[in-house]
C-alpha cells in the first residue's frame, strides 16, 4: 500500500495526530421512544440518541421500581443484543459495550423493545459446602487462569485452559471461506460469550491479547511471513519477553479489507430504512484497537499491507495508516451502495 505525502495544513487548529484516525462529528440528539417489558407491565420511556446506557438503566429503575438485572433488545436482523446481564454490562472496557455507550451506538431506535427484568429481592439459598478432595500431586499452583503481565508462560497456560474459546478468538470470525458478511457478524457480535467463568476469562484474554498485539505493532516487535492466503506472525509485546507470540492468521487482500469495513458499516448503520433516511454508520469499533479485539485476521492483514518493504519479514507496518486508507475507500464504497437503494426506492 503506497503512502502519499500531503499538503501541510495552514489552518490555525492543532493538526490530526499521525497516522491515527479522525473521530467522527458529533450528531446531533435526536428524540427516542422505547417500549420497556418489565414484570409489572409495559411501560414507554422517552430518552434521546445520546442518552448513555447508566441513564436508560436508571430510567428503567425508576419506572419499574427495583434493581436491574437484565436489559436486552432484538436488532433489525431478530437476532437478541444484551445491554446488561446479572447488573454488569457484556464486557466492559474503553473498546467494547459499556456505561457510556449511547442508545444510537449499540443501535437502539425509537420503536424498539426492550426486555428488562429486575432482581428477585427474595434471600438466595444458602449453598450447602462440601469439603474439597486433596490434591493428587504436591503443587501449589491452581489451574485457574489470571491476565498475564507478558511472561510467555502465562500465555500460554491461557491458551491450554481456554481451549476451543482461544482459537475461535484468533479466527475472528475469518475462516478462509467466510465471505464479508458473515466476517462483519463476527466483528460486530464477537463479545456475545457464554455466561459463566470460562465465558469472562475468555472476555479477558481476547481484550489483553489485543491490547499486546497493538503495542507489538507499534514498537515495530513484529516478524511476518506472507503465503498465498495466509499470514505466519510472529510478535512480542514487551521488550523484555524471552519468547514470540506466534499466529497464523488469513491474509485479507486489499480489496477483501475493503469489502470487509463495509460491510462492517452496513451492520453498523442498521435497517434499510435508517440508511434511506440518511443516518451514517457509526465507526467507533474501527480503530487498531478494536479490530486488534475483534479480528486479529484483519488487523495483521492491515499491518502486512502497510509494510515499508514487503519483502522484508521484519519490515515494520502501520496499522493506523492503513486502517485509515481502507475506512475512506469503504465509506464511498457504502455511500453508493445506499445511493442505489435510494434510486431502487424512488
Amino acid at each position: 500500500m503506497v503512502r502519499t505525502k500531503t499538503n501541510p495544513t495552514t489552518s490555525n487548529d492543532a493538526a490530526p495526530a499521525a497516522n491515527s484516525l479522525a473521530a467522527p462529528a458529533p450528531e446531533a440528539p435526536k428524540p427516542v421512544r422505547l417500549r420497556v417489558r418489565g414484570p409489572t407491565g409495559p411501560v414507554t420511556l422517552d430518552l434521546q440518541t445520546t442518552t448513555p446506557l447508566k441513564d436508560l438503566v436508571e430510567a428503567c429503575a425508576k419506572q419499574l421500581n427495583g434493581v436491574i438485572a437484565n436489559v436486552s433488545f432484538r436488532d433489525p436482523a431478530g437476532k437478541p443484543v444484551t445491554l446488561l446481564s446479572e447488573g454488569a454490562y457484556p464486557a466492559g472496557g474503553a473498546l467494547l459495550i459499556g456505561p457510556d455507550s449511547t442508545l444510537n451506538e449499540v443501535g437502539l431506535a425509537s420503536g424498539d423493545t426492550l426486555m428488562v427484568q429486575v432482581q428477585s429481592k427474595k434471600p438466595a439459598p444458602k449453598k450447602k459446602t462440601k469439603k474439597k478432595r486433596p490434591r493428587d500431586d504436591d503443587s501449589d499452583e491452581e489451574d485457574v487462569w489470571v491476565p498475564s503481565d507478558g511472561d510467555d508462560d502465562d500465555d500460554a497456560k491461557a491458551r491450554r485452559l481456554l481451549g476451543a474459546r482461544a482459537s475461535a478468538v484468533l479466527d475472528g470470525g475469518a475462516r478462509q471461506n467466510d465471505d464479508a458478511a458473515t466476517v462483519a457478524a463476527s466483528f460486530i457480535n464477537c463479545h456475545e460469550a457464554p455466561e459463566g467463568l470460562m465465558g469472562a476469562a475468555a472476555g479477558m484474554w481476547t481484550s489483553q491479547e489485543a491490547a499486546r498485539r497493538v503495542e507489538a505493532a507499534r514498537a515495530g516487535r513484529v516478524r511476518v511471513r506472507a503465503a498465498s492466503s495466509t499470514l505466519q506472525v510472529y510478535w512480542r509485546a514487551t521488550a523484555r519477553a524471552k519468547k514470540e507470540t506466534e499466529e497464523r492468521v488469513r491474509q485479507f487482500s486489499a480489496d477483501e479489507s475493503v469489502a470487509v469495513v463495509c460491510a462492517i458499516l452496513h451492520r453498523q448503520a442498521g435497517s434499510t430504512r435508517r440508511k434511506l433516511s440518511g443516518d451514517k454508520p457509526s465507526t467507533r469499533l474501527l480503530t487498531p484497537e478494536g479490530v486488534a479485539t475483534r479480528c486479529p485476521a484483519l488487523f495483521w492483514s492491515l499491518y502486512a499491507s502497510s509494510r515499508t518493504d514487503p519483502d522484508d519479514e521484519s519490515s515494520p507496518g502501520d496499522v493506523a495508516f492503513a486502517l485509515e486508507h481502507v475506512v475512506s475507500q469503504a465509506m464511498a464504497k457504502y455511500e453508493a451502495d445506499v445511493a442505489a437503494l435510494q434510486r431502487g426506492a424512488a
